[in-house]
């Protein structure tokens, strides 16, 4: 189901053929640059031969592309069977002209979509994505822009945030380099309680690309953090944990 929140206007584009539906998947609208009264989804999710599998549907056309595919690497699988199934439940991330989501808990990787290509692969991390998550979580980690615009990854150690950028070098081989480290008990002033180590649990809640901003659980609220100025703000209402889904902007005619 597509919906808009503004208009209430409701669109169901159905499921495309060749998806696994008894496996979870995930996806993301968007429009064209100048086009407000056609959208686009992209799906993506584990295929009928248990490999990832991505398709888009536009409106303008009311059908579902062929499908997209990529192999995946032995290591990326989620249990010890030939069998895909670790997409996360968080948004997308649109870095530049690719859109990317996170793997499960159990897996190490990013899936990315190419936007202009409609090319399907899936990247490793920096860091092992299931260490220190409650099972389905990922929630010490996000995907993020890097600076300077680029593909970046945060990773929360305690009370430490990582953030790595993705760096190609002249040679066409791409790797990940640490761009910065946060000291968020210091810069929040958040108090630590010795005894009962539960207390200093953060956690990262999700990421709204537009303003490059991380929002986090912390025990004195839900922080909004933006990552380049390191401006933060605590926003008001429940401290209690949940998913999210940045919103962002507003067109209008």
């Amino acid at each position: 189901m597509v919906w808009d929140p503004i208009t209430g206007e409701q669109h169901n584009p159905g499921i495309p053929p060749g998806f696994d539906t008894g496996k979870r998947f995930n996806g993301a609208v968007f429009r064209s640059a100048g086009d407000a009264d056609h959208f686009q989804v992209v799906l993506v999710g584990n295929g009928d031969n248990q490999l990832p599998v991505a398709s888009v549907y536009s409106s303008e056309t009311d059908v579902w592309s062929n499908l997209f595919s990529t192999s995946l690497p032995l290591k990326y699988y989620t249990d010890p069977f030939p069998s895909f199934i670790g997409l996360s439940l968080e948004p997308a991330v649109l870095v530049r002209n690719s859109l990317h989501w996170l793997l499960g808990a159990g897996s190490v990787g990013i899936l990315e979509f190419d936007l202009e290509r409609h090319n399907l692969v899936v990247i490793g991390v920096p860091v092992h994505v299931g260490a220190g998550c409650r099972i389905g979580s990922n929630d010490r980690f996000s995907i993020i822009r890097a600076e300077d615009g680029g593909l970046g990854f945060l990773s929360l150690s305690d009370f430490n945030v990582q953030l790595w950028k993705r760096k190609t070098e002249y040679d066409g081989v791409a790797s990940w380099v640490m761009e910065k480290i946060i000291e968020l008990d210091k810069l929040l002033k958040i108090p630590l309680d010795r005894k009962n180590q539960r207390k200093n649990t953060t956690r990262v809640m999700g990421f709204a690309e537009d303003n490059n901003t991380v929002f986090m659980w912390t025990i004195i609220g839900i922080i909004m953090i933006h990552l380049e100025s390191l401006q933060f703000k605590t926003l008001p209402g429940s401290r209690i944990f949940s998913y999210y889904y940045p919103f962002e902007s507003v067109w209008c005619m």
